[in-house]
């Protein structure tokens, strides 16, 4: 049965993070995004998020964004049902569209070299792009402020080092 693809809503987050724990992609997936960065990208402006749905379960998601000329696939899961290829081929397809209708000249993505995305991606023509490396510096958090998304869920973010300091209670 061919999957509907459609976009995301708040209500699929669930089983999107369901989709995210079964496939390996918690608490940071193959293309580098830990949960929150992945979540918070799925709420951008505008928002860029595909879901791949059969008989009422989220079987793939797509998140992508358009920056400037440049299209980006930021994260692509499938759930491993036997009907990989065919989910991301609709979802790839799907998102590319609507990236060219984003004003997007070229795709591009970023994943870990050993990802099984790297061989799905290669078959629509995706290539590695010469000597080129991904580069990558982490900003310093400005306040105590939770990502956006997070904050939506409930959850809190601690600032850093806070670990190293309550470490020290399991010797007290």
């Amino acid at each position: 049965m061919r999957a509907t693809i459609r976009p995301y809503q708040h209500g699929d987050l669930a089983s999107i993070l369901q989709l995210w724990e079964q496939t390996g992609s918690v608490p940071v997936g193959h293309d580098g995004l830990t949960l929150d960065q992945a979540v918070e990208l799925m709420n951008a402006n505008p928002p860029l998020t595909l879901v791949a749905e059969r008989e009422g379960d989220t079987v793939g998601v797509a998140i992508g964004g358009v920056v400037g000329a440049l299209g980006w696939i930021y994260r692509l899961t499938v759930a491993p049902d036997g009907e990989v290829a065919e989910v991301s081929r609709e979802l790839i397809s799907e998102l590319e569209l609507k990236l060219a209708e984003g004003g997007a000249r070229k795709v591009a993505t970023v994943m870990e070299q050993d990802s099984g995305s790297l061989a799905v991606l290669a078959r629509y023509g995706y290539a590695a792009a010469g000597t080129m490396r991904y580069l990558e510096r982490p900003l310093p958090a400005i306040g105590a402020a939770a990502p956006a998304a997070l904050e939506e869920l409930g959850a809190h973010m601690i600032g850093p080092g806070l670990w190293d300091e309550l470490r020290g209670l399991d010797e007290a």
